[in-house]
């Protein structure tokens, strides 16, 4: 569709008038007119003034000075209508080639493109459900419509590309955990991670940020200072069982002793973005927006250290308390673990889903170190026996002479 404005030569004339006059008065009146900045509230703005048409009555009614001073309406000087523009091309697509009842199709080519920040991936798959829903009547018979552009194809790639690399990030976060902590430890400090992020976007939400390549970006540069509070904590609970307290008693003890310690250090962390987060000038508008989650996030997580976490610890740590006692060395159980570890890190390091030469050096450094890992396990662990064992022995030489206890 256009608008159409049919220009009245009689009129013209009466008033003394030109086409070129009534082209500049529209022109005129038809544009956004930048007004300059303003800073409110700590908030960079810059304003325009819009005065572009929003239907044609404006267009109707857009003022004509004359020369004598005095003004007309457009409608006055010329017919404006809506209508359709002439068709002065044509579309067509290629069908079944090659074959006898090849063919020349009729064809509508769309273009879907992002105008300024705005989304483009929902408007993207409501316009191609429009399109591939047959509705009787919406459309002429042997209509095709073929979209040529869709800018939702790259930004959706560049997004998913981001989502694995942080899920690779995660990955390898939770490996390292697991390497230095145990099990049990990793997951705990583990479940930092999701309930962080699950509250930094409600924080985001409220702060009104959209989930975009930058918070994304953001998310990832977190992920490793989200389990700092989290070791600190739960490697100090985990202290405090062996000196014989009870997992509540350790939990509650452990996060009061380090709370102020990671209460300082997270604040500090926090401090180092704000002056970023607070950045005048467009580039501030860009780069805002990563400091500003990084902090909600390492909020977040000082929150969740010194109240999920704790609450982790006094239910899924071991009961026992005191000396720690070293597990039987089972072989089928180390083996298991190291190839799980071993594919996790195959995963985290693949290149869209598939392995590469990375993740097979990667795999391979994993492998060698937890096959040195299970083998110092394993000496450890036969040696602790053979030491038991030593000592049975000579407890039953000795006894009948000393009358000794065995206290292994």
């Amino acid at each position: 569709p256009e608008i159409r404005i049919t220009v009245d030569q009689a009129r013209l004339a009466e008033f003394n008038l030109t086409v070129d006059n009534l082209v500049q008065a529209v022109n005129m009146r038809h544009k956004d007119t930048p007004a300059g900045d303003a800073i409110l509230d700590g908030v960079h703005y810059y304003i325009r003034v819009l005065a572009s048409y929003g239907d044609v009555d404006e267009l109707r009614k857009t003022l004509i000075p004359l020369p004598g001073g005095d003004v007309r309406f457009l409608k006055d000087l010329a017919l404006v209508e809506e209508t359709y523009r002439p068709t002065t091309n044509y579309s067509r697509r290629s069908v079944n080639l090659g074959e006898e009842n090849a063919a020349m199709k009729a064809a509508i080519t769309i273009s879907l493109y992002r105008d300024g920040g705005t989304d483009i991936i929902g408007p993207s798959i409501a316009v191609k459900a429009v399109i591939g829903v047959s509705v009787s009547g919406r459309f002429p018979e042997g209509l095709d419509i073929q979209v040529l552009q869709d800018d939702a194809v790259s930004v959706q790639e560049d997004l998913d590309n981001v989502l694995g690399n942080a899920i690779s990030g995660l990955l390898i976060v939770v490996i390292v955990l697991y390497l230095f902590l145990g099990f049990r430890e990793a997951f705990i400090a583990a479940m930092i991670i999701p309930f962080s992020l699950f509250f930094s976007f409600i924080a985001l939400n409220l702060a009104g940020m959209t989930f975009n390549t930058m918070t994304l970006l953001a998310m990832i540069i977190a992920l490793g200072l989200l389990v700092d509070n989290a070791i600190v904590v739960v490697e100090n609970v985990n202290n405090f069982r062996l000196k014989g307290l009870s997992r509540i008693q350790a939990a509650r003890q452990g996060t009061a002793e380090v709370a102020p310690a990671i209460l300082a250090a997270t604040l500090t962390t926090m401090a180092a973005f704000i002056p970023l987060a607070f950045m005048e000038g467009r580039i501030g508008l860009i780069i805002s927006v990563i400091p500003i989650t990084i902090i909600f996030i390492v909020g977040a997580s000082l929150l969740i250290a010194l109240s999920v976490t704790p609450t982790l610890t006094s239910r899924l740590l071991p009961q026992t308390t005191g000396t720690p006692i070293i597990r039987k060395f089972s072989f089928t159980r180390e083996i298991t673990e190291a190839l799980v570890i071993t594919v996790l890190v195959i995963v985290a390091f693949s290149i869209d889903g598939r392995p590469g030469l990375l993740s097979l050096l990667m795999a391979l450094l994993m492998a060698g170190f937890l096959a040195i890992r299970i083998i110092g396990r394993y000496k450890k662990v036969d040696g602790f026996e053979k030491s038991c064992t030593h000592r049975q022995s000579r407890w039953l030489e000795e006894a009948p002479l000393k009358g000794a206890v065995l206290d292994i």
